[in-house]
């Protein structure tokens, strides 16, 4: 089986289909229910069961954003600042959020797919991974020396996309150099000591349809190509080609990937899903007409909407009584007001964001995910 275009086995036991969908702008959970309009009716009356006995499982979904995906980041390193405190509270011994105990299963799309692999398939820290982003930006998007003259003299879209792609490549290589994995280690590898891990991205033949790529043992993709795929954003970088199918950015399906988690929503601990704003997408100043044009050709859909996928992830969870387990938190348009590929920008936006973090409304909803995470944590502990 594909892993690419099906999704978990845990699926279909609350669901009638595998295939992951978003089927346009409408964002319904296709991985578990029918696609019609009384979606939220069918969703109630397939989950109106007990959740089970075993600890409930904690979810994280990352979107995507250019630079401001560092802020996935930020708000786990704010939510670790809680666990902290409640732990310290309750004189109890605290976890790491990076603990395979704490993080039960990982989603990203672009930027956020990045997010996932540092956090969940290679178990980093949150300080660490904000070095990493903020290397990440400067080398992704800023030109080289070694790049000749004459190619800055050619249209942006061309230079740009040629050399972000290659600098993007490299940049993902030696990550999983300095944490002693070869740049080709395989997603499959991960299958066991990692997470639940899926990477969003969209097969250019079938753009009606978001893909997951999943950290499974039958996964045919490499870390490396899988986080090229998810963030192959057109006029930015280059398509990636796999097994004869061509992919690019998950952002134009699936920017919020939160309703494609596999995880049944009766079995959710706690979901906590992180926006980076919701700008719409910038284009380049000055892209080339060839650019636009391959653009075009290569979408030919709408753009995704975080802002749907929100409002349909938190229909579906109080469909069935538990919208409290959905936590959404993103950075107003004020702090986020940075463009995907400003990478001088970025130290700004994290102190920005950092400040904003910390204001008693956002405070209120990283103390409730920190609860809802050790309180199971206890749980899990009690059943051990």
């Amino acid at each position: 089986m594909d892993t690419t275009t099906t999704a978990s086995p845990r699926l279909s036991r609350v669901g009638t289909s595998s295939t992951v969908s978003t089927q346009g702008s409408n964002f319904s959970f296709t991985s578990r229910i029918s696609r019609t309009s009384t979606a939220a009716t069918s969703i109630a009356e397939s989950l109106q069961v007990p959740p089970p006995a075993v600890p409930l499982r904690n979810v994280f979904s990352f979107d995507g954003g250019g630079v401001r995906g560092v802020f996935g980041a930020l708000v786990l390193e704010a939510v670790q600042e809680q666990l902290d405190t409640i732990t310290e509270e309750r004189g109890v011994p605290c976890v790491p959020i990076n603990d395979k105990n704490v993080a039960h299963e990982a989603i990203g799309t672009s930027a956020g797919a990045l997010t996932t692999i540092m956090f969940a398939l290679m178990g980093l820290p949150p300080a660490v991974i904000i070095t990493y982003f903020l290397a990440f930006s400067e080398a992704i998007f800023r030109y080289k020396r070694v790049i000749p003259l004459w190619m800055k003299r050619l249209p942006w879209n061309w230079a740009q996309r040629r050399c972000s792609s290659t600098q993007m490549r490299a940049a993902i290589s030696d990550l999983l150099r300095d944490l002693g994995y070869e740049p080709d280690v395989a997603l499959s590898s991960f299958a066991i000591t990692a997470p639940d891990v899926a990477i969003v991205t969209v097969d250019t033949s079938n753009a009606d349809d978001a893909v997951l790529l999943c950290n499974t043992a039958d996964s045919t993709w490499t870390v490396c190509d899988a986080a090229m795929a998810s963030t192959a954003a057109p006029l930015l970088m280059k398509p990636v080609s796999h097994n004869g199918k061509t992919y690019i950015d998950g952002a134009f399906k699936a920017n919020n990937p939160s309703p494609h988690i596999r995880t049944p929503v009766n079995e959710v601990n706690v979901l906590l899903s992180i926006g980076t704003g919701n700008q719409n997408i910038e284009l380049p100043a000055t892209p080339s007409l060839f650019g636009i044009f391959k653009t075009v050709r290569a979408l030919g859909h709408k753009v995704s909407s975080p802002r749907d996928a929100d409002r349909e992830t938190r229909r579906v969870f109080e469909a069935v009584g538990r919208g409290e387990r959905y936590v959404r938190i993103e950075p107003p348009a004020d702090i986020a007001n940075i463009r995907l590929n400003d990478w001088r920008g970025l130290p700004g936006f994290v102190e920005r964001s950092r400040v904003w973090l910390k204001s008693p409304e956002v405070v209120e909803k990283l103390r409730r995910v920190a609860d809802f995470i050790e309180t199971n944590l206890r749980a899990q502990e009690q059943l051990c």
